[in-house]
Order: C-alpha cells, then sequence, then structure tokens
C-alpha cells in the first residue's frame, strides 16, 4: 500500500511494515500515530523513520514517530549487521558492501537488541514493547533476508505455512498456493484442523483431518489446494 492508501483504509493490519516513511508531513505523522498505537499491532520501521522535517534532520522526530530512541551518525558506513542469533545481513550492490551517511542506530535502555553494526556494534535491529500494547521494532538498513522476516513475522503472531525459506506460499482463508522450485518432501502446517485438502490441478486429496501434512515430489511443482475447515 501506498502510504495514502494505508492510512484512508478503515482496516486494521497486524502487522505493518514502513519501508522509506523518511518525511512524513505532521498531519502524516499524527495519522500514523493513531493507526498503529493499539494492543496487538507489530510495526517495522526502516533505516531513518520521521528524520527529515521542514526544519532539518531531527533525532526527536525520529523518536515521536516510532516511541524508541534513535540518533544518527552523520558518516557514509556499511549497509552490514551481525545478528545475534547468529549470521549476518548485507547490503550488496555490484560486488561491494553498500554505504550510506548517515547511520541510524538505537541506544532507548528499553529496546531487545536484534542485531548491532558489524562496523561500530551500534544496536541495528531492536524491538520494543510499547505501553499501548503494540510492538514496534526499528532497522537501520533495508531487510534483506527472509529468515530475518519470518523470525519478525513470528515474534507478531503471524502463521507460517512452510519453514523452508526456498518455497514460495501465497494464500487466504480458502486457497494456498505452494510453489517448492525443486524436487523433495515439504511440510505444510496449516493454522488449525482442516477437514480436507484438495489440489485443484490434479483433482487429488491430499489431505484430510489434520493439521499438518506433506507434498512431495520428483521435481519442483506449484500446489493449488482448496482448504476446507
Amino acid at each position: 500500500l501506498t502510504l495514502s492508501d494505508y492510512l484512508a483504509s478503515t482496516q486494521d493490519y497486524k502487522f505493518v511494515a514502513f519501508m522509506n516513511i523518511f518525511s512524513p508531513t505532521a498531519e502524516q505523522r499524527a495519522a500514523i500515530k493513531a493507526k498503529i498505537s493499539k494492543p496487538g499491532t507489530f510495526v517495522v520501521w526502516n533505516y531513518a523513520p520521521g528524520l527529515v522535517t521542514p526544519k532539518g534532520l531531527c533525532e526527536k522526530a525520529m523518536a515521536d514517530l516510532t516511541g524508541m530512541s534513535l540518533k544518527v551518525i552523520h558518516e557514509r558506513l556499511p549497509m552490514e549487521v551481525d545478528l545475534v542469533n547468529g549470521g549476518r545481513m548485507t547490503s550488496i550492490r555490484r560486488n561491494n558492501i553498500v554505504k550510506e551517511n548517515p547511520r541510524v542506530y538505537c541506544n532507548d535502555p528499553a529496546v531487545e537488541v536484534m542485531a548491532k553494526y558489524t562496523q561500530g556494534k551500534q544496536t541495528a535491529i531492536a524491538l520494543k514493547k510499547q505501553a499501548n500494547g503494540s510492538q514496534v521494532v526499528f532497522c537501520g538498513m533495508p531487510i534483506q533476508d527472509s529468515e530475518v522476516w519470518a523470525a519478525l513475522f513470528k515474534r507478531a503472531g503471524i502463521h507460517r505455512f512452510v519453514s523452508d525459506r526456498n518455497v514460495s506460499v501465497m494464500g487466504n482463508e480458502r486457497y494456498l498456493i505452494v510453489h517448492t522450485a525443486k524436487k523433495g518432501a515439504y511440510e505444510v502446517k496449516l493454522p488449525r484442523k482442516a477437514k480436507q485438502v484438495k489440489e485443484l490441478f490434479s483433482g487429488k486429496i491430499i489431505a484430510k483431518d489434520t493439521q499438518d501434512f506433506i507434498v512431495k515430489d520428483a521435481c519442483g511443482m506449484t500446489y493449488f489446494m482448496e482448504i476446507t475447515y
């Protein structure tokens, strides 16, 4: 969604990721805060949320928008972070690590640190539980790793149908599309027990009275499934 479409929507979203809200207007700031300040809402802010104001760059404006203290280093520094649970996430362009100015980091003592910049060790990804019942995540670089997104979805309570990062999934309450790309056996976990799972391309019933089942094929395949709960 564009920001204007999101703010105009009457739907309550459980998970909201703001990708480039660097310079919202005063009206947009107020509308964003009103929309996300609800129990159960999980918000992800990227890079420099609200940093640009009519009066220039402002750290306090970021804190006011996001609900956590964020600071700026005015240097061109690498977009590379070390995750606290292991692994590294790096932004690469033309075989080189991307460097950006400024660097934005979190110095809020009330956050859970999820990653630190490889160079400098400032907090790069942080999660904070707000008094209004929402949860807020700041990430100082674009999230490049699908497993990082998956970890955030899990923290937000969003169901994951297939845990293999190489499998593409799309679906809703009634239909589920699983694209395996290559041969293998893949476990599909439904949000609750289903009466029947039917593969619509073949017409085959592939599962009954279960919440978990396996899709297996000798080559990559796209499964188009109808779920009856």
